[in-house]
């Protein structure tokens, strides 16, 4: 058992290392699969970014792309009215998860390989601030809008005594860490839960999933798993936590945000990553198996169209498009007027 979880916590670490987001969707198995679109490559654009770019957030303030660039410490930032790179941002090292702040106009980037976490001002597009002293690698990060603050989600570093790893919560109005919550083995999937004010962490190595009160920064509940939970999204529209294992054949388990508890499996192999779209009510997943991606709503599955990338996306919903990324260092542009639903 010892030497399965030390397998287990090696993949874990291999999946924040590589710059490429495992992030999360779902395919019904007892819905017809969707038909594809007749173009080789469906996309509008293809925008040159850094070096190795591993993750996006959607700046709605501003219309414009973040991209973190893992291998050269960078981010870009892509304008969604000319579809191309305006301005390019240096960070902390090996840069991996990126999430904007609307409330206060700032996009903030955590640095795997320094234990930090670089904040850029959208109106300058330049670091203002970095927040220092993480207590672990950090890997992923959610702004939560009801408290002003992010939640970064840290994994347990080789080496390191207990406890190491877990979420570490930082206040927007003073830059600085309020809080530490160990997560037994760390975690790498985190979700932001706009609906109850709560953050869902995905806890690989114990099976389960750590449900944080936005309030009271604590850890409520834990919602145990059948499977390694890797990386979660959120459903607005219906209230749902969606958790998978990338390419996986356990399926995606969908939870409740009003029971904490799993509501039903979906069966089929998780897709590479997913967006949400909350204007359309839909999700957007990537399948890198066939490089398509599918919207997936409560009308049917619409036409997949067809994208060679890598992950993950992120929605535009100023512009009704998608932003993925693809490959050669590059972020492609697909609209969403493409996707018609077949039923």
């Amino acid at each position: 058992m010892d030497n399965i979880k030390s397998k287990l916590c090696l993949l874990a670490i291999c999946f924040v290392i590589l710059p490429t987001l495992l992030l999360a969707s779902c395919v019904n198995s007892t819905t017809s699969s969707s038909a594809t679109s007749n173009s080789a490559d469906d996309v509008a654009a293809n925008i040159a970014v850094g070096v190795g770019p591993s993750s996006l957030a959607y700046d709605s303030g501003k219309g414009e792309i973040f991209v973190a660039n893992y291998n050269a410490d960078t981010v870009s930032v892509i304008s969604d009215s000319l579809n191309e790179m305006i301005a390019t941002v240096t960070v902390g090292a090996h840069p991996k998860g990126v999430a904007y702040d609307f409330a206060k106009a700032e996009i903030f980037v955590t640095n795997s390989a320094s234990d930090t976490v670089s904040i850029i001002s959208d109106k300058t597009n330049a670091v203002i601030a970095t927040v220092n002293g993480l207590s672990d690698p950090p890997a992923n990060i959610v702004y939560d809008s009801g408290m002003g603050e992010l939640f970064v989600s840290e994994y347990k570093a080789v080496g390191k005594g207990s406890p190491s790893g877990g979420v570490e919560i930082i206040s927007d109005n003073t830059n600085t860490i309020v809080a530490t919550l160990p997560i037994d083995n760390g975690c790498i999937g985190i979700a932001y839960d706009s609906g109850k004010d709560e953050i869902f962490a995905a806890d690989a190595l114990q099976k389960k999933i750590s449900v944080i009160s936005g309030n009271t920064n604590s850890v409520t509940e834990d919602i145990s798993m059948n499977y390694y939970p890797l990386m979660l999204t959120y459903n607005s529209s219906k209230g749902e936590i969606f958790a998978y294992i990338s390419k996986a054949s356990t399926g995606i388990s969908i939870i409740s945000d009003n029971t904490n508890t799993i509501v039903a499996t979906i069966g089929g192999n998780g897709p590479s990553s997913l967006a949400y779209d909350a204007d359309r009510g839909s999700m957007f997943a990537l399948y890198t198996s066939s490089n398509t991606i599918s919207e997936l709503s409560d009308r049917g599955v619409g036409v997949s169209v067809a994208v060679t990338g890598s992950g993950p996306l992120v929605y535009d919903s100023g512009k009704n498009e998608i932003f993925v990324i693809t490959a050669n260092n590059t972020v492609s542009m697909v609209s969403v007027t493409l996707f018609v639903i077949n039923v």
